[in-house]
């Protein structure tokens, strides 16, 4: 009896069949196998959906060529597979995908590899035929190009990564355009255009530089950028020159008026003494006038201070303000006229007094201690305060600010940098225990300026009497972190968010996460469309995530093939789906609604990974995280995972009716 289990589907005559035929059997095979080295094409896809060719047994086949051009009469809407059968087919093929609608096909022979052909596209493919596990590879992937290429012309689509152009000798003047070489001049371009030689352009197609035929002259159209510029001979500049920075070695004469910036539009302007970093400077956006370093200024004196203003005499001292004054017993005194008692700022011996009609409102004493009567305002005075004894800051509406300086000494990991503290007394007026407190302390050993710096938030004091420390609520850590010692709570005041229907956000250690609200309990968006809109990790490895996009949402596990181990096919899963027992049923809090789908305890003696939970469960001690112990613990159905088990029992089917096909076409014939 004739088979048809070669690879060109060609039809082998037993031994003693068809006598005084074979001749036409023999034709036939030749013609199919030059049918097999030429052109072949066909309309694969007549509809919007996956499909398959099958070369035809003993008879011409578009399928059978080694060329076969892959057609459409419908319009792709997404990149579609093609199945290439019979699965046992072991061949080499040039497939090119001519389809209609931009799309990808994806060339498959059983469920091993598979390759993706753009549309427009040819490659050269084998398929090595090994039945249902049939692979499909792309032949020229890694195509090594041993020895010396020529082409005439190379067209490239695509990118060209790791390109070597090795151009060689000069390029002669006559010449329209070329690329050469040599030793002394490295790399040669050259160009011959009726008004230009060489022309370079961006990406938009405009000119940003060009040489003019047959001269040296360079244009740019934009501007020209450089480090640095060395420029032998004249520079001829007709509209304005704006120079970020200019650096003059020589003398500078100006014989004209010399003007900055103009009304209302200031620039800096600086100027350098012989000492380091003695400088005065005109800062335009703050109008001020900056003596910075060693740098002083007299006025009618050569300056032994910051500011020197001498009127007659000379200077008794190297203070950092001197106004000469006839009286020996105050360097400095700010005073009515006739010295009247209304006000006065005094200093003398160490100390500064100030005192307004007599009553003492500031003293600094000394080098360590400064007192302050009231309230005590740092920019201006503000009677309508709020503030009746403390400090206040008032900026004028530019924002104010306190800041602690520690002036001396390394600080070391774990060390104070200072803090903020709110204390009151006991009931006896005796004991100042910190109530609160706001501290900033070191991360690290202080090496330099970008030393880290952690802040802590105290709050609840641990205990009584004075020097007791309250217990840290909130780090605010220097990698921008935050650790809360205790419960997270948003607008609730439950720690247990089981069973609780009120709206807030509650983060407890012992309970995990609540999210409740009045409209929405959670939303979660993301800028664009992302693999990772949710992650969900096991032992810190990746489980699987929840994806965002465009009125679209995907639930992936992880099945990345090197994460996994003993991979085998599943088995007679056709008998576990006739085993399941689908079912409509209603929820008892939701009697109005039916669903349809499974009893877990019944899918679980099927599909066993596709349940969690154990039947009859309650919750317990060791679960009561999940409810109230005695409560149902339930069952849950992860209905994905009946996915590999209905794949596997279609293919079962399909097999079966392959079988079934083909028995009924040698039963017809």
């Amino acid at each position: 009896m004739a088979t048809y289990v070669n690879d060109l589907r060609l039809k082998e005559i037993a031994t003693g069949d068809e006598s005084g035929t074979w001749g036409t059997s023999t034709n036939t095979n030749l013609e199919l196998i030059g049918e097999a080295l030429g052109y072949g094409s066909q309309d694969c896809f007549s509809s919007d959906a996956n499909a398959t060719t099958t070369v035809a047994d003993g008879a011409t086949d578009p399928a059978r060529a080694l060329y076969f051009k892959v057609t459409s009469s419908a319009t792709l809407s997404a990149t579609r597979e093609l199945t290439i059968a019979p699965n046992t087919v072991s061949r080499v093929m040039i497939i090119e995908n001519a389809t209609t609608g931009s799309q990808i096909i994806t060339i498959k022979q059983g469920s091993g590899n598979t390759v993706n052909v753009a549309n427009g596209a040819v490659k050269v493919l084998y398929l090595d035929g090994a039945g249902s596990g049939a692979a499909v590879q792309d032949g020229l992937v890694d195509l090594d190009l041993t020895g010396t290429t020529t082409a005439v012309t190379v067209t490239a689509s695509g990118v060209i990564t790791g390109l070597t152009v090795e151009a060689t000798g000069d390029t002669a003047a006559g010449d329209n355009a070329a690329m050469g070489y040599t030793g002394a001049e490295g790399l040669i371009l050259t160009g011959q255009g009726s008004s230009t030689d060489v022309t370079v352009k961006n990406d938009a197609d405009a000119t940003v530089m060009s040489i003019a035929t047959g001269t040296t002259q360079a244009t740019f159209a934009g501007e020209v950028v450089a480090a640095s510029l060395d420029i032998s001979g004249n520079i001829d500049v007709d509209g304005t020159t704006n120079l970020d920075a200019v650096d003059i070695d020589g003398a500078v004469q100006i014989d004209n008026t010399v003007t900055v910036g103009a009304d209302d539009t200031g620039y800096d302007v600086k100027f350098f003494g012989a000492t380091a970093s003695a400088y005065m400077l005109w800062d335009e956006s703050a109008d001020d006038l900056i003596l910075a370093g060693a740098a002083k200024l007299g006025v009618g004196t050569a300056p032994d201070a910051r500011l020197h203003v001498q009127e007659n005499g000379e200077p008794g001292g190297d203070g950092t303000l001197i106004l000469e004054a006839n009286s020996s017993s105050r360097q400095l005194q700010i005073a009515p006229p006739s010295n009247a008692a209304n006000g006065y700022l005094n200093i003398k011996g160490g100390n500064l007094l100030i005192q307004d009609d007599g009553t003492e409102i500031a003293r600094f004493q000394g080098t360590t201690s400064f007192n302050v009567s009231g309230r005590f305002s740092v920019g201006y005075a503000n009677s309508s305060s709020a503030i009746n004894n403390g400090i206040q800051v008032l900026t004028g509406g530019i924002g104010g600010g306190v800041q602690l300086n520690r002036e001396t000494g390394t600080p070391s990991s774990g060390e104070s940098l200072g803090s903020y503290a709110w204390k009151g007394q006991d009931s006896a007026n005796t004991n100042a225990a910190a109530e609160a407190l706001i501290e900033a302390v070191a991360t690290e050993n202080y090496s330099g300026s970008t030393a880290a710096t952690k802040m802590v938030f105290k709050t609840k004091n641990t205990g009584t009497g004075p020097g007791n420390s309250p217990a840290t609520a909130l780090t605010l850590e220097a990698n921008q972190s935050a650790t809360f010692e205790s419960n997270v709570l948003v607008d609730t005041t439950t720690t247990d968010p089981a069973g609780n229907n009120s709206a807030g956000v509650s983060l407890t250690p012992a309970a995990g996460i609540s999210v409740q609200g009045t409209a929405t309990a959670l939303v979660i968006g993301v800028p664009s469309a992302q693999d990772y809109g949710i992650a969900f990790r096991y032992q810190g490895d990746l489980a699987g995530r929840i994806g965002i996009a465009a009125n679209d949402i995907t639930l992936a596990d992880v099945s990345d093939y090197r994460l996994k181990e003993n991979i085998v096919p599943l088995t007679d899963a056709l008998t576990k789906i006739k085993a399941l027992k689908p079912s409509s049923y209603n929820f008892i809090n939701d009697p109005d609604k039916t669903h349809q789908g499974f009893v877990a305890h019944e899918l679980q003696e099927v599909i066993p990974n596709a349940v969690s939970g154990e039947k009859d469960a309650l919750i317990t001690e060791a679960t009561k995280d999940r409810g109230t112990v005695g409560e149902i613990d339930p069952q849950a159905v992860d209905l994905r995972k009946l996915i590999p088990t209905l794949v596997a029992a279609i293919k079962e089917q399909q097999a079966h009716i392959e079988s079934l096909t083909t028995r009924i076409t040698e039963l017809e014939a």
